[in-house]
């Protein structure tokens, strides 16, 4: 390290001494633009941020973490800091760029090219989506990230993709199920998935293979029927986000999506008459 000089000393002429206090200016420069030093001509990048792992588990370089939230009070380009948590398939998502402990706090890729784990299930699959509650995401045969390279085989694989590039976003909060189980006392049914957009993922808050998801009906104007009549019928429910307390949802300081029955068919033999 170099020592400093006092008033009226002249300044070292070492030619080496001056370009390290060149490059320590233009070091510090950048940092205060937000790009983690390097080069005079390094730019604020805009495909990495930073998230903190609060998913409650170790999280893996390549898998997943939801951004829930900002963690600064001021938002400033260089320091976009965020909130990451469990995937549920419906909010932003970024890919650790390294692994993360638990309340970690370190990079993300948010768009552009990187590498990512991906559940495959299908070797003609192109694509990937993010998987309600699993970090690692899942291939699918089309959708919002374009894997560039995959190895051969199916399961858990080390890929490369690209993140908001030519995947095709399909919305997947439109389904058709039949009724499976039904509770008066909270006007909620469970639902098996007969049918989803084509091209659509992974189906948000779904269970038990992301085949089976919690209807509400808000309003008590579908789930009002005697049970033998609501069970086995078919019907529509879109996924939604409440803006306001509801049957379903009581508490204004916890408002979450929701499956929301849009229509239920009248179930044979009930109909008949």
């Amino acid at each position: 390290m170099a020592d400093k000089v006092t008033s009226g000393q002249g300044i070292p002429r070492s030619a080496t001494l001056w370009n390290n206090i060149i490059d320590s200016a233009n070091d510090f420069a950048m940092r205060r633009l937000g790009s983690g030093g390097g080069s005079a001509g390094s730019q604020v990048s805009t495909d990495i941020v930073k998230i903190r792992n609060s998913s409650g588990s170790a999280i893996r370089m390549g898998e997943v973490l939801e951004i829930s939230g900002f963690l600064l009070t001021d938002l400033v380009r260089g320091s976009l800091w965020f909130e990451g948590d469990v995937p549920n398939s419906v909010r932003p998502f970024g890919i650790a760029l390294q692994d993360m402990p638990i309340d970690a706090i370190d990079r993300c890729q948010v768009s552009g090219v990187c590498i990512a784990l991906i559940n495959v299930s299908d070797e003609d699959h192109g694509y990937a989506e993010v998987a309600s509650g699993d970090p690692v995401l899942h291939s699918t045969g089309t959708g919002t990230v374009r894997i560039l390279y995959k190895p051969s085989g199916t399961g858990e694989k080390t890929c490369a993709v690209l993140l908001g590039g030519s995947g095709v976003a399909v919305d997947c909060n439109t389904v058709r199920f039949i009724v499976q189980a039904y509770t008066a006392a909270t006007r909620t049914a469970i639902g098996y998935v007969l049918s989803k957009p084509p091209g659509c993922g992974s189906i948000p808050d779904s269970f038990l293979g992301g085949r089976y998801i919690e209807i509400c009906d808000p309003q008590g104007c579908h789930f009002n029927r005697p049970l033998e009549e609501i069970m086995d019928s078919h019907g529509w429910a879109r996924y939604q986000m409440p803006l306001e307390v509801n049957f379903c949802q009581p508490d204004a300081n916890y408002l979450i999506p929701q499956w929301e029955v849009l229509n239920l068919c009248c179930h044979v033999p009930f109909c008949e008459t």
